[in-house]
């Protein structure tokens, strides 16, 4: 089935965070599908526009060629998804003539020809594509701290540059746009209802699991205070009840990590509680590290079946917005890279009409430094 690379982008940015972890066993047509059919709200557009046999054909090959689940092998197919910071040497290439530029799209073009040519003889193959994903996943595993180390020193020398930013300074990406006067798209946010509803979700899991729990060991609490269900008690009025009878309660009853507290570990989900019960907009991080506090807490009470709950709720915002980021990324660095190339041209158009007025004032005062001696010698 014939494809663009613009599509097989497409398609990698909209799937990623859906089959990266798929494994052996879920790389064929049929298992792709029905995770890209559960997922049919984010994905209706994508699907609407290429038509979703051609959707499923090419997230299949791509997830059988691992390009979801590793982005080494990404990079190599899609390398302008994943450009480096501009550091001395790109932004010195930026400050040249024209001539330069043009080189720079022909690299470009060549490298995005390279990998339309690997996406074709991988779809031709696809026995070949499984071996040879395999294979290159292990020689990614075996470079990878080579390339760590590589691109901590990289950071390390744009990080010490006196250079200002307008003769090219190496900075964090996370920087770059507020250099050039770009509104940056960054911290992420999820849309506030799809927050709510996750923290509202945790909550209520979270609530059942300490209810459980005083049901198995505290049940003479909840009968004093009359508690009948989960939905009786806020959340955070477990904490002093569990951490005030912590010497009641038999050593199986509680499983707390080595040089953690209960009181800390109940303390860390009152900003999961807050911020449902406020309504207060915060970002699709904080969102995971209140859920990341909720799975703590269901595993130290004991309750695996909740924590696993909240462990695939947490698998699945991270997932998201893993994917988010990344498409934010990839929009800023479009956008800088046109703001950059703007802004040449504009100091090249701004050097060229500073020079016609001097030219212009020169002119005239000759001319009139000529009319002076002509009447002089007259």
């Amino acid at each position: 089935m014939p494809s663009t690379l613009e599509d097989r982008k497409r398609i990698y940015l909209s799937c990623r965070s859906i089959l990266n972890n798929h494994s052996p066993k879920k790389r064929h047509s049929p298992k792709v599908r029905d995770s890209l059919l559960n997922n049919h709200a984010s994905l209706g557009p994508l699907i609407s526009e290429l038509g979703e046999a051609k959707v499923v054909d090419l997230a299949t090959k791509m997830t059988r060629a691992k390009i979801f689940k590793s982005e080494t092998v990404a990079r190599a197919q899609f390398p302008d998804l994943f450009p480096a910071p501009p550091g001395p040497a790109s932004n010195a290439e930026m400050a040249g003539s024209a001539g330069d530029v043009t080189t720079l799209n022909t690299q470009v073009s060549g490298a995005e020809n390279l990998a339309v040519d690997l996406a074709e003889v991988l779809a031709e193959n696809d026995l070949a594509e499984e071996t040879l994903a395999e294979d290159t996943a292990a020689e990614v595993t075996h470079s990878e701290d080579e390339e760590i180390e590589e691109l901590t020193v990289n950071n390390a020398l744009g990080e010490h540059s006196e250079l200002p930013p307008e003769l090219g300074v190496a900075v964090a990406a996370e920087h770059i746009t507020q250099l050039y006067g770009i509104s940056s798209l960054h911290p992420t946010y999820l849309p506030y209802s799809t927050q709510h509803r996750i923290l509202t979700t945790a909550q209520t899991i979270l609530g059942e699991c300490c209810f459980d729990f005083a049901t198995r060991w505290l049940l003479e609490v909840l009968e004093k205070k009359g508690w009948k269900c989960a939905c009786a008690v806020e959340l955070t009025r477990w904490e002093s009840v569990v951490s005030t009878r912590r010497g009641q309660l038999p050593a199986e009853a509680l499983q707390i990590p080595p040089g953690a507290s209960i009181r800390r570990i109940f303390h860390a989900t009152r900003d999961l509680r807050n911020t449902a019960v406020h309504r207060a907009p915060t970002t699709a991080r904080s969102v995971s590290q209140f859920l990341e506090a909720a799975v703590k807490l269901a595993e130290t009470l004991r309750d695996t079946h909740r924590a696993s709950q909240l462990g695939e709720l947490k698998v699945a915002v991270d997932g998201k917005l893993e994917a988010m980021e990344a498409m934010k990324k990839a929009t800023e660095d479009r956008v800088t890279a046109q703001v950059v190339s703007i802004r040449r041209q504009k100091e090249e158009l701004d050097r060229q009409e500073k020079a016609l007025i001097d030219g212009m004032l020169k002119d005239d005062r000759e001319h009139n430094a000529l009319a002076g001696h002509l009447l002089d010698i007259g």
